[in-house]
């Protein structure tokens, strides 16, 4: 019996050790990508949470052709203020922030391998299916709450699960 479950820990570890290697691959040679879509948006509330952390909402924008506050735009303020943490500390770096963006892939492809664990038969299949999809990519090599949104959200649901 202890023999098969250290057999069944080491297989688990070993897929997600694939899963993470395969993301790391995919993604890391996006990390001189220039800033795009949405990152410039992201990039301008982490400079106003640098020059006033409590106002940052209220910041006028032109972004839809017209000036509005940001609290309209429908982003999470908490990527705002990460943003801003590390602009403060390393600066305006693409490469950076890109690399400190990885982390919400990394984490999502563990939540996705255990959430995949717990309901399925073949986890890794499951968590391949995720990281390889178009949106996921491209998703995770910006810096923009997409990718954080669904690494949270699948954390918590497998954290969820578990407990």
């Amino acid at each position: 019996m202890i023999n098969k479950d250290f057999k069944r820990k080491r297989h688990s570890i070993k897929e997600l050790g694939i899963s993470l290697l395969l993301i790391l691959l995919i993604i890391a040679p996006f990390s001189n990508k220039a800033f795009t879509i949405d990152d410039t948006l992201v990039i301008y509330a982490a400079r106003e949470i640098i020059r006033s952390p409590l106002i940052v909402l209220n910041t006028a924008v032109n972004w839809y052709g017209m000036p509005e506050s940001l609290f309209r735009l429908s982003n999470p303020p908490l990527i705002f203020y990460y943003v801003a943490l590390i602009i403060k500390i390393i600066g305006e770096s693409e490469i950076w922030l890109h690399i400190l963006f990885f982390i919400f892939p990394i984490i999502a492809t563990i939540a996705m391998y255990f959430l995949s664990k717990r309901f399925t038969n073949y986890p890794l299949i499951s968590t391949l299916l995720l990281i390889s999809t178009t949106a996921f990519i491209v998703s995770s090599t910006n810096i923009m709450p997409d990718v954080a949104l669904l690494t949270f959200y699948l954390a918590a649901l497998s954290t969820f699960v578990y407990g």
